[in-house]
């Protein structure tokens, strides 16, 4: 039976969840400040792993590596080699509300008088949805000028009650060096500088599980719907314990809440909470979806009872034809395959950044409840992997 959980992530020591590095320096970046889909995939896994060989008397790495033995661990390498949970990145939250991504259209200005605001949108959702040329798109974007407003396009923020602010958060540094097995001395060359997390901050998510595998295993095992789990670097130093509290969730109803929020329009704002991208042939990719159908093949279950639809993305008029409607910027996307078939360098793929926006005509019986679906479960194919993950952009809400 499928399951949702609302799941908050709370640090309990400092955390290394670094992006980038130089050299041996490994730095934490705030564009945005998330926590992947595949880094709570993987502690989770780790945590009910961990949890399972206490229950049974086994070692972890024997769990998860030993098919045939238990039904539960079978279901864990069956998650690691084929993912079926589909798990939103995790946004930090702040005085009780959820963070976002900034879109191009939230600027800064450069000078503030009193009374004014420092971040603000040049544009609604109506007026967006209603523009269908470059030239009409280029009159509400300021030109990239000395003392004109900059865009603070994936910038972490939050929004009050219309009002735009920015979230910096404080990070502290820590200094380690290496230390040589033989001699027990430090390792020449070897120091390291981390940029962590401080301890306290909560960060959101929600967990879409088709096959109910967390309950299964939850059942299994002594817990209060509280797990202990480890993110980013630096286990074995004391960094990164977090506290993880699943709550199951009733779909239907936040299905109908979320749809009513949402309401019938000719075209649809979707924010990227994540990479988007499209991967063409295995070799290149889009940073957009241009059409897709919804639900993907693993969610066609009647079952589930996911509204079915089709989503277009809309064409916008240039000089010398249309291109698609997306405002944003781009990121790489490389990594390195440590698949249990071998190890080796994967593709480097060009996706957009969290907080582009797409506009989308969606084709479907009821699209509002389609959006609502696409929300709780992502996109397409790739959203198990932590690619494809959309907020929908009401009328009411801040671009």
């Amino acid at each position: 039976m499928v399951k949702l959980y609302e799941v908050k992530i709370r640090l309990c020591t400092p955390t290394i969840l670094t992006r980038r590095h130089r050299r041996n320096i490994f730095e934490v970046l705030t564009k945005p400040l998330s926590i992947p889909s595949r880094s709570i995939r993987g502690a989770l896994i780790d945590s009910l792993a961990r949890e399972l060989s206490i229950k049974y008397g086994i070692s972890k790495t024997s769990c998860l590596s030993n098919r045939g033995k238990r039904e539960e661990c079978d279901a864990l390498i069956d998650e690691i080699m084929d993912p079926v949970l589909r798990i939103r990145p995790a946004y930090l939250v702040m005085r009780g509300k959820e963070t976002e991504p900034a879109s191009p259209f939230v600027y800064i200005k450069k000078i503030k008088h009193p009374r004014e605001k420092t971040l603000f949108t040049r544009i609604t959702v109506n007026e967006l949805s209603n523009i269908m040329s470059i030239d009409e798109l280029a009159e509400i974007i300021p030109p990239v000028r000395e003392g004109y407003p900059k865009s603070q396009h994936g910038e972490l923020i939050i929004v009050y009650d219309g009002e735009i602010e920015k979230v910096d958060i404080y990070k502290s540094r820590h200094e380690s060096t290496a230390i040589n097995r033989k001699y027990y001395i430090a390792e020449k060359g070897m120091l390291f500088s981390y940029e962590t997390l401080p301890a306290g901050l909560e960060f959101v998510t929600t967990i879409f599980d088709p096959d109910d595998l967390i309950s299964r295993i939850m059942n299994k095992i002594d817990t209060d719907n509280k797990l202990e789990i480890f993110l980013g670097r630096g286990r074995s130093r004391g960094f990164g314990k977090a506290i993880m509290e699943l709550k199951e969730k009733d779909i239907e109803k936040k299905i109908d809440k979320r749809a009513k929020e949402i309401a019938r329009a000719s075209v649809y704002i979707l924010k990227a909470l994540s990479p988007s991208l499209k991967i063409v042939d295995g070799q290149y990719s889009k940073p957009y979806i241009e059409n897709v159908r919804y639900p993907p093949s693993d969610l066609k279950s009647p079952e589930l009872g996911i509204q079915e639809a089709e989503l277009n993305i809309r064409k916008i008029q240039i000089t010398d034809g249309e291109r698609p409607f997306v405002v944003g910027s781009l990121m790489k996307i490389s990594g390195w395959s440590t698949s249990f078939e071998g190890s080796g360098p994967i593709p480097r793929y060009y996706a957009g950044a969290p907080g582009s926006i797409h506009v989308y005509e969606v084709h479907s019986v009821e699209p509002e409840r389609a959006l609502a679906y696409i929300e709780l479960t992502g996109l397409d194919e790739l959203s198990p992997n932590g690619f494809n993950w959309f907020k929908v952009i009401t009328t009411k809400e801040v671009i």
